[in-house]
């Protein structure tokens, strides 16, 4: 299904937290339907549903706050931090104590996201993981059913080129390993292809 989707710079003096709690204000980001994930240079924060906001205030790199209803992108710059809202509904006029310094409006599709992680016996039990990893995949999400797969919705942002600009993550939830192909979803590469790990081993050789 294609729509319409705005892109807003953002500028506040607001800390994340509190600025996540303004939005959720304006009924961008519900209760129980919000979720994040976040990393910097020595943790990775796995997308989970959103419980704490002081954790949203950690010395993080990158940190992207999600609902059906809109994505919070924050993303450090040396010392200062750049700050986008992407959303398919008309933005509000004014958010108290943000000012939205730009806006674009862009072409959206929906689509589908897999994520990384599958069922692994290890010595110590079961557990979420790929083998490439050296740690579990542990998804801060309810009812987490390890037979099954987690499945991202996504809206894509095209501009006027139809070329893909972003994309916007919208909401978690599992489904069993055959319905992925329903979906037509686009899973991550596999993690060697990720790393580039196959490229630079041709390229010693």
């Amino acid at each position: 299904m294609r729509g319409e989707g705005f892109w807003l710079t953002l500028r506040t003096d607001k800390s994340l937290s509190e600025l996540v709690a303004a939005l959720r204000e304006e009924g961008l980001f519900p209760e129980d339907e919000t979720w994040w994930f976040a990393w910097n240079g020595l943790e990775i924060k796995l997308p989970g549903i959103l419980r704490d906001f002081s954790e949203l205030d950690k010395s993080w790199d990158v940190v992207r706050v999600f609902s059906p209803r809109a994505e919070l992108r924050l993303a450090r710059r040396g010392r200062t931090r750049g700050c986008w809202l992407l959303t398919e509904q008309e933005p509000a006029e004014s958010v108290p104590g943000v000012e939205i310094v730009s806006r674009a409006e862009f072409v959206v599709e929906d689509g589908h996201r897999i994520l990384w992680g599958q069922k692994l016996r290890l010595p110590d039990g079961e557990t979420r993981g790929e083998v490439m990893f050296p740690r579990k995949l542990n998804y801060e999400l309810d009812n987490d059913d390890l037979n099954k797969a987690w499945v991202a919705d996504v809206k894509l942002y095209y501009d006027s080129a139809h070329r893909l600009q972003a994309v916007r993550y919208a909401r978690l939830y599992q489904v069993v390993p055959g319905k992925t192909k329903e979906l037509k979803a686009q899973p991550f590469p596999r993690p060697e292809k990720a790393l580039g790990l196959k490229e630079a081993k041709n390229a010693l050789q």
